[in-house]
């Protein structure tokens, strides 16, 4: 009987344990890596709204760049998610390097945006190859380094909650038998 109670001890503990890895995985991590996702969606959106806004005729171009400002908003948002929740070092020397990548694209997203409602689309035209582009990429770059990092933590933790399971199974089974 004393066996039978340290083996539902056992089994209980292991079991709580693999319940905080799970809920790690599914209310910390994941929900990250979907922020950092939509923000690449978003990132997506506006180059192709910058992009049609060039090819559009002139009364369409306010519906681009209202997806434009949609899309920001959304970013926006997910930013400060990921502010809030972030807390590992390394998590918030990514996140530090995708608010520099913001910072260095937004501003020409900006000009781009007041060059297309100035009416100076070659203007715009050249200031989207030359500079906003190398920015988006770095953008780009920095969001998919905060998508592997925290993908890289589901995978440990996925890892973590296997290898718990594992050992409160062989501790269980050792356990049952030794009782008897």
């Amino acid at each position: 009987l004393i066996m039978m109670c340290v083996i539902a001890v056992l089994g209980v503990v292991r079991m709580a344990g693999m319940a905080d890895e799970i809920d790690l995985m599914t209310n910390d991590r994941y929900p990250k890596t979907v922020w950092a996702n939509d923000i690449v969606d978003s990132i997506n959106l506006i180059a192709r709204a910058m992009r049609n806004a060039l090819l559009v005729s002139e009364k369409e171009t306010g519906a681009e760049l209202a997806r434009i400002d949609a899309a920001r908003k959304v970013i926006e948002d997910r930013m400060q998610q990921l502010e809030r929740t972030i807390q590992t070092p390394e998590g918030k020397t990514h996140l530090d390097k995708l608010k520099a990548a913001r910072a260095a694209y937004v501003p020409l997203q900006g000009k781009f945006v007041e060059l297309i409602r100035a009416d100076q689309e070659d203007e715009a035209k050249v200031l989207m190859l030359k500079q906003v582009r190398p920015a988006q990429a770095d953008y780009f770059k920095a969001v998919n380094e905060l998508i592997a990092y925290q993908s890289s933590l589901m995978t440990a933790a996925g890892k973590e909650a296997t290898e718990s399971y594992r050992a409160a199974r062989n501790l269980m089974v050792v356990s049952a038998i030794g009782a008897l």
